[in-house]
């Protein structure tokens, strides 16, 4: 396997250095300066773009700006034997024959994702207060998947939750588990 990973944030570059590792023949585009290896991009099998793909609908998701790529340009590049991972992939784009691994398809990836989210968010508070989670207030803002996870997260450490949202269905929710 030869892999190319494009754009993105600390989460590709990890995979790029995870991947080098392991053995695995990859390069990685991440700035201005590497945009000459997409002219090779059929040299590649598997093309690992953004979870997402992009924010904007326009351009390839990358957080430090040191990076504009035009999404469909990218997609345009593409070859009928080649395999895309990446998330809110748009099929309509694709060359024929490319098989596509859409994550944020995939169920289990986009819970299991929600879990990892909010346990980052925990290690982030942890690490940057001196205080203790057991009988603190914490508000937590929505109730979509990372929201739900992190609320448990945060009441099995003792705390105390309350929730804000938008839609009656997830206040509903948020009271029958609870949470103010």
């Amino acid at each position: 396997m030869k892999a190319l990973i494009i754009g993105g944030d600390k989460r590709q570059e990890y995979m790029y250095t995870f991947l080098r590792r392991k053995g695995v023949e990859c390069d990685y585009v991440k700035s201005e300066e590497q945009k000459n290896i997409l002219n090779n991009i059929a040299d590649y099998d598997t093309i690992v773009l953004p979870v997402p793909l992009s924010r904007d609908g326009k351009t390839v998701y990358c957080t430090d700006k040191k990076l504009i790529l035009n999404t469909d340009d990218v997609l345009k590049k593409l070859m009928g034997y080649q395999t895309v991972i990446s998330g809110n992939i748009p099929l309509q784009s694709l060359p024929s024959g490319i098989t596509v691994k859409d994550l944020l398809s995939d169920e289990a990836f986009v819970v299991f994702n929600a879990f990892l989210t909010a346990q980052g968010a925990l290690c982030l508070l942890l690490e940057n207060t001196q205080e203790y989670l057991v009988g603190k207030n914490f508000l937590v803002t929505g109730f979509g998947r990372v929201s739900k996870t992190l609320c448990k997260v945060l009441e099995q450490n003792g705390a105390r939750i309350s929730v804000s949202v938008r839609k009656q269905k997830d206040y509903i929710t948020a009271q029958s588990l609870g949470y103010d």
